[in-house]
């Protein structure tokens, strides 16, 4: 059976403040949210977001370790890179720009809060309990690199890890099912809608890591590289070519 979910979301640009919390600014139209339906697997341009790292990776710049990502995000770190931060920002604004982050307070232009232990806790309206933060550049990437490891976790698109299956019963009381041309899961939430749609994925597909930059590779079981536009395979073969002078 197909699943798609029907989503609110805040309508407008997104742009980070000074301490690095993404908020929604421009409102394109009188009506500040709108309802879209998602088919497609939108936890894979996600967790683009990691891809700024994963490039630093590749080319032996950073390990295969995100805390040192966040090392490097730290301002008082001497391995701070603000290359790194811009670019891991704009991937971030680009997602949210296309996408929304869910529906903090419609009124006021917030986004939907980040809850770290996945409860229900600041999920309505625009109050804020519990653990319940703002996206921010940080609470953005811990979520991206948590799914990256729930999706390293799958073997196979048969396998569902215990951890997902959590998370997904966890945000389960918040979705209703619709029917309309086909089966809807109607929600509020972004992350609802990313992690369940990690769960019920379409699309068969072995779960495995680029050769180069060693991002999370979500494609046909006989690929080895990012699809284009990531250049992933030129990098791997130019990395291995020797050169004129060398190979004497």
């Amino acid at each position: 059976m197909k699943f798609r979910f029907q989503l609110e979301r805040a309508k407008g640009g997104y742009h980070f403040d000074e301490d690095n919390v993404l908020h929604p600014t421009t409102w394109f139209e009188e009506q500040q949210t709108e309802e879209v339906i998602h088919a497609r697997e939108i936890h894979k341009t996600f967790l683009e977001v990691l891809h700024p790292y994963h490039d630093l990776v590749g080319l032996k710049k950073a390990p295969k370790d995100y805390k040192e990502m966040f090392v490097m995000l730290d301002k008082k770190s001497p391995k701070y890179n603000s290359d790194l931060e811009t670019e891991i920002k704009n991937k971030i604004i680009e997602f949210a720009d296309e996408y929304g982050l869910g529906i903090g307070d419609a009124e006021f232009g917030s986004s939907e809060s980040i809850n770290p232990d996945h409860s229900m806790e600041g999920f309505i309206g625009g109050v804020e309990w519990g653990k319940a933060e703002r996206p921010n550049l940080l609470n953005v990437l811990a979520v991206a690199v948590e799914m990256n490891g729930l999706l390293l976790d799958r073997n196979s698109y048969e396998t569902v890890p215990p951890r997902l299956k959590e998370i997904c019963n966890i945000y389960s009381g918040r979705l209703r099912p619709r029917i309309n041309g086909g089966l809807y899961m109607e929600t509020h939430s972004i992350w609802t809608t990313m992690y369940w749609g990690m769960a019920f994925t379409e699309y068969t597909y072995e779960v495995k890591e680029c050769e180069w930059c060693e991002a999370p590779l979500l494609a046909d079981k006989r690929a080895i590289f990012c699809k284009p536009p990531r250049q992933c395979k030129n990098k791997f073969n130019n990395s291995k070519r020797t050169t004129k002078k060398g190979s004497k």
